[in-house]
């Protein structure tokens, strides 16, 4: 059975939107995997080299991990990962409105 030309044109639409989709799952599987070993190596590295008393310090909002010193840290982290998000959803969206535009 032959296609015509339009059904020939869709089905290779078709099958070029669902490699992009695959391609897009592995990225996103690979990112997500190695942004959660990136955090539990945060962590781990937080309570290796954390030299804190558990004695001296206050007892509330972690503050037994941390040095009194490491605010300036801890903000700028949080910072740079609310950045990430954002340039996440900025990118997301620039692609999606390009892909709807070459439709």
């Amino acid at each position: 059975m032959r296609y015509s030309k339009d059904e020939a044109f869709k089905e290779i639409m078709n099958r070029g939107k669902a490699i992009r989709h695959k391609h897009d799952y592995l990225i996103t599987t690979v990112l997500s995997i190695s942004s959660m070993t990136c955090v539990i190596v945060m962590i781990a590295f937080i309570g290796i080299f954390a030299r804190t008393d558990a004695e001296t310090a206050s007892m509330s909002y972690g503050a037994f991990i941390l040095n009194a010193e490491a605010g300036q840290y801890v903000i700028f982290s949080l910072a740079c990962f609310i950045l990430g998000i954002v340039t996440v959803i900025v990118a997301k969206t620039i692609r999606r409105k390009a892909g709807s535009l070459n439709r």
